[in-house]
């Protein structure tokens, strides 16, 4: 048996898996390396998938927990280090825990508290032992204890001899900080530098106008200034789907021949450019919603919509769903809605609901679940 071994850097990340990546970025180190991590589980609230948290399970040692809006891993929980499975724990290339499977000699090595004061030093006394980014459990499904005395204070042999059952990696609220305490995993994660390089915000106006500047605009942005503003697109991929053709002029249809996608997975965009102009034609921007049809092709994309002054001024972004106001607004301004069948597009059966409805708008169309949350954003 190959053993599982995972560097632990408290406030920073464990092994691979570092604090601050986004959702998409792990589950694709996890497909690349499918043969250590054989069983992963994604767990979320299907009744809301858009705004809750996730939960990936890397059977049998780690669980993985992602903000809600953004995405990025905020806490790593280490468990069952004693299990069955071969298991190798360090700290600054120190050994601090194995299994007996690792080692050879029958035992291993026991991860205990008296170990973890004499490699962390002292901490205050609880049901755990907690310091800056990352804190040490006794129980294996225990909680956070409450901060009382110095744990340096006279213990029992029992107490000294507990084997930790429970390692856990977050961020801290100032890495430079060192009495910093860790942040609430809930939270959305703290800008560090795994996020560097990425899409940090998308902005989508519904009114167009020479107010603000525009990166990327449709009918004007070539593709050549494309590449040069955000790089070459991982894939590209010519234009297949032509269900919507139907709804334009016959003089248009021979036009889109030649188009095809940029597609920006990483960035959680696509975006059209025309086989004839060579310009940018529609931008779709996905929300990497858990359990839709799309799910982990794309990184999240972290979009808003920005409506005119007169309309509702409620932003809309990946975390919420159509507010009432928003749906009012629809109703006033956009056509009857669609029915998009997803259903037959995916061999999977944990699709939250098998259709969807497009919202059009005057340049542009959204994508909504049946759970009212945006999927997609289509600029055109």
């Amino acid at each position: 048996m190959v053993a599982l071994e995972l560097d632990i850097r408290p406030g920073l990340g464990v092994g691979n898996f570092n604090l601050g990546a986004s959702l998409w970025a792990i589950l694709e180190l996890l497909q690349q390396h499918k043969t250590t991590h054989s069983q992963v589980d994604i767990k979320f609230d299907s009744s809301n998938p858009v705004s809750s948290p996730a939960v990936v399970h890397v059977r049998p040692h780690l669980d993985l927990l992602f903000s809600p809006l953004d995405q990025r891993l905020t806490l790593i929980n280490i468990r069952k280090l004693r299990s069955g499975h071969a298991l190798i724990l360090k700290y600054r290339d120190k050994l601090i825990s194995s299994t007996s499977t690792t080692t050879g000699n029958g035992t291993g090595t026991v991860f205990r508290k008296s170990t973890v004061s004499q490699v962390f030093g002292p901490t205050y006394q609880g049901d755990v032992m907690r310091y800056p980014g990352i804190w040490f459990g006794f129980d294996e499904d225990g909680t956070a204890g409450h901060v009382g005395v110095p744990t340096h204070l006279a213990q029992s042999p029992e107490e000294r001899n507990q084997e930790v059952k429970r390692i856990v990696v977050t961020q801290r609220t100032d890495p430079d900080e060192q009495a910093a305490q860790e942040k609430d995993a809930l939270d959305e994660a703290i800008e560090c530098p795994e996020m560097y390089g990425d899409l940090k915000k998308a902005y989508v106006k519904a009114s167009m106008d020479d107010l603000s500047p525009v990166e990327i605009r449709i009918g004007e942005t070539t593709a050549q200034d494309l590449i040069a503003e955000i790089g070459s697109p991982p894939r590209v991929h010519y234009k297949e789907d032509d269900r919507m053709l139907i709804h334009k002029s016959a003089t248009s249809h021979n036009a889109e021949d030649d188009d095809n996608f940029y597609n920006y997975f990483q960035y959680g965009m696509d975006i059209l450019i025309s086989g004839s102009t060579h310009v940018v034609q529609k931008v779709i921007l996905h929300s990497n919603v858990p359990g839709s049809y799309l799910f982990q092709r794309y990184k999240r994309c972290p979009w808003e919509i920005e409506v005119p002054a007169q309309s509702p001024s409620v932003p809309q972004t990946p975390r919420s769903a159509i507010s009432r106001q928003f749906a009012q607004l629809a109703m006033s301004t956009s056509p009857p809605t669609m029915v998009l069948d997803r259903s037959s597009e995916t061999d999977t059966t944990s699709l939250v609901g098998g259709t969807t409805q497009l919202m059009g708008f005057d340049g542009m169309v959204l994508e909504v679940s049946e759970l009212g949350d945006i999927l997609s954003v289509v600029i055109f």
